[in-house]
């Protein structure tokens, strides 16, 4: 029987709250882009922030309690550990790993958003892990 391969690169948890939405992410350099799905898997938002820790602050501090995806990359570390510190659960994905993004005909920075979020949303494999494990 095959095995599940986890291809995150870490995930932290944050309050043990209920979710009531999960937000992809892909990463810039100067501006990432964000699709926020709700409980139901459907898209309610999209947009972009600058990738500066002051428009995190701006953009998260009044989210309520999200599951945040990204993918692993420059930014990830502070971004991820920001996230966490604002009170989110954050996942932090290989994006090589990750075939949905990585061969996929659609490449854009809002498409990838989206399969980050759609990504977390749907699998049942990729759960939060407590401080401890």
């Amino acid at each position: 029987m095959k095995t599940t391969t986890h291809h995150l690169i870490a995930e932290v948890s944050g309050r043990q709250s209920r979710i009531e939405q999960t937000i992809g992410i892909d990463l810039g350099d100067v501006w990432s882009h964000y699709c926020t799905l709700n409980e139901d898997g459907q898209v309610v938002d999209r947009g972009r922030f600058r990738t500066t820790p002051e428009a995190i602050d701006k953009w998260f501090t009044d989210v309520p309690h999200a599951r945040v995806a990204m993918e692993a990359g420059t930014h990830s570390i502070w971004i991820s550990e920001q996230l966490q510190e604002l009170g989110h659960e954050v996942i932090v994905a290989n994006a090589r790993e990750l075939r949905a993004i990585s061969h996929s005909d659609r490449k854009s920075d809002q498409v990838d958003a989206e399969k980050l979020a759609l990504l977390k949303c749907t699998a049942s494999d990729i759960s939060p892990r407590s401080p401890s494990s």
